[in-house]
């Protein structure tokens, strides 16, 4: 099964392939568009101390 929403050229597109072939499956999920694009080091937030052991 392959399903598609949105363009590349919009602002988030996204490719789903799907398959299955008993007893095995996967899935191959793409996101692209200008909001699936990977951060530069500038636009990375570091997360404050705090929350780094909030399930310890």
């Amino acid at each position: 099964m392959r399903v598609r929403l949105g363009e590349p050229t919009d602002d988030l597109a996204i490719s789903l392939d799907l398959v299955h072939a008993k007893p095995d499956s996967w899935v191959n999920l793409d996101l692209t568009g200008g909001a699936a694009t990977k951060p530069t080091a500038d636009q990375v937030v570091e997360a404050p101390p705090e929350l780094y052991n909030l399930f310890d």
